[in-house]
């Protein structure tokens, strides 16, 4: 894919208006020769492709900016990539003081977060990103979308598996953008074909996102309902059906807890267990109670939070089939 006129002349438009860098944040030609030779080494550019602007903390955390390309490194999945044709829309947090990182939203309605330096060169690699999207829309006749109006265009209906399924993977994505790589269409064909044996989906159920250990220990949100494995055992319940959720462990220290009034005594415990302990369970319509193996930490309680959300929907928006 090239730009026109050239991508020469619309990589020396860009820098231009870039300006003046910073420490962190330069166009790539103000970087030291060992900078400029480690991105190269590492971004693996194309015959005629040219590195614009590059944010460089370390190793391990960077960004650059080519005439066809943002690349990035991941703190959790190392180095990811979008082409310029497959970027829909760019924003920034709304928290001011904080934002240390741009979302980028691709073609497909997936959200990647690129962390930068924050101040005023972060604001300026948006606008270098925006430049040559709008550049390369031009050149090939594509006309101006942003996420919101692709949003606008076709809205699922209210209340149908659509409605939920966007709803459940926004509601993930919100706990973290790590999370990205769980949703479903990231996983790969072999998992996604073994999830969909698994599952059996009914006509119009959409599956959402899943975290797989192996073939014996999984789970699978799906638009309607839960799915899950662990050695030996598979179980499903509806959201519909779920009337309470919790760490399994967590419940019976609190309980403890609560019984003796020593919080010194137990707060050590309380804190281990909750950064540790990778029981979960569903307690269902029928009162029988449902024992979950979920990773241990953060995505337990991400999954605690729009497992919570996901029953709230269900209320709101009872399915039908």
């Amino acid at each position: 894919m090239l730009l026109k006129p050239s991508e020469e002349s619309e990589a020396a438009r860009v820098k231009q208006k870039f300006g003046k860098g910073s420490e962190l944040t330069k166009v790539f030609e103000e970087w030291d020769e060992s900078v400029r030779v480690f991105l190269f080494a590492h971004s693996n550019l194309a015959v005629g492709e040219i590195p614009i602007v590059a944010c460089y903390q370390s190793e391990a955390s960077w960004v650059l900016l080519t005439t066809r390309r943002t690349i990035w490194t991941d703190p959790d999945d190392g180095k990811c990539e979008l082409k310029l044709e497959e970027i829909e829309d760019i924003g920034l947090s709304s928290d001011l003081e904080s934002r240390r990182s741009l979302f980028v939203f691709d073609s497909s309605g997936g959200r990647y977060e690129v962390y930068l330096e924050p101040g005023r060169t972060l604001v300026a690699m948006r606008h270098a990103i925006w430049q040559l999207l709008s550049g390369w829309r031009k050149s090939s006749g594509r006309p101006e979308r942003t996420r919101a109006g692709l949003m606008q265009a076709d809205p699922p209906t209210t209340g149908s598996d659509a409605y939920k399924a966007l709803r459940l993977e926004k509601s993930l994505l919100k706990q973290s953008q790590v999370y990205s790589t769980k949703l479903f269409r990231s996983l790969t064909v072999d998992w996604q074909d073994f999830l969909l044996a698994e599952a059996q989906l009914q006509p119009e159920e959409l599956p959402v996102f899943a975290f797989v250990e192996d073939s014996e220990t999984w789970f699978l949100a799906t638009s309607r309902r839960v799915l899950w494995s662990r050695p030996s055992f598979k179980h499903q319940l509806r959201y519909g059906q779920i009337r309470k959720m919790g760490m399994s462990e967590l419940d019976m220290v609190m309980r403890q807890y609560e019984a003796s009034g020593d919080w010194d005594a137990w707060k050590e415990k309380i804190g281990v267990l909750k950064s540790s302990s990778p029981w979960f369970y569903f307690v269902d319509d029928r009162g029988l109670r449902w024992d979950v193996l979920l990773p241990p930490g953060g995505p337990l309680y991400a999954i605690w939070s729009v497992m919570r959300f996901m029953v709230q929907l269900e209320r709101i928006h009872p399915c039908q089939a």
